[in-house]
């Protein structure tokens, strides 16, 4: 028996936090696990058992995810990303970039052990797992905080995010 599934963003915000990270966590490193599988440059791995998408389909014009990034080759696996310091950090005394995990294959990015496919929560969790002395915060806007190392600088994932969308704005 084949089932097909297709998600669209606003299934997974809908969905239970704990269950929507369980799923994507499950998803990437399905993918990342069995090498053996083809690939599809618009839905990543190809699960055997009937096809599955779980690529969002864009309500809001800019929300672009980390697979989304890496299908269209503005990141690539292997990169290491930072995050930037909130100015009450760095006046702490904090470093002004904090290590914010590696991309992975399947297009996630594996911070402390979580996997992660939105950008804001990803900075929101490096942040406040620096926030040592310092208020944690409850939201961020992920373009803006993250980084990624491109020919000796840090690019913001902002400039990725807005290329991507000139490429896809037929």
């Amino acid at each position: 028996m084949s089932l097909g599934i297709v998600l669209n963003e606003s299934d997974l915000r809908k969905m239970p936090p704990e269950l929507r990270e369980e799923l994507l966590k499950w998803y990437f490193d399905h993918g990342e696990g069995t090498p053996d599988l083809p690939q599809s440059p618009a839905l990543g791995p190809i699960n055997p058992t009937g096809p599955v998408s779980l690529r969002p389909q864009r309500e809001e014009r800019g929300r672009v995810s980390f697979p989304e990034l890496v299908r269209a080759g503005l990141l690539v696996p292997g990169a290491e990303l930072k995050c930037k310091a909130l100015n009450r950090q760095r006046r702490s005394g904090a470093a002004p970039y904090f290590d914010a995990g590696k991309v992975l294959a399947g297009g996630s990015v594996e911070y402390r052990g979580k996997h992660y496919v939105v950008p804001s929560k990803l900075a929101v969790d490096v942040v406040n797992s620096n926030a040592i002395g310092v208020k944690p915060t409850n939201a961020l806007n992920g373009y803006d905080y993250i980084f990624v190392g491109v020919s000796n600088r840090l690019v913001p994932l902002k400039e990725l995010r807005d290329s991507f969308l000139e490429l896809h704005s037929n």
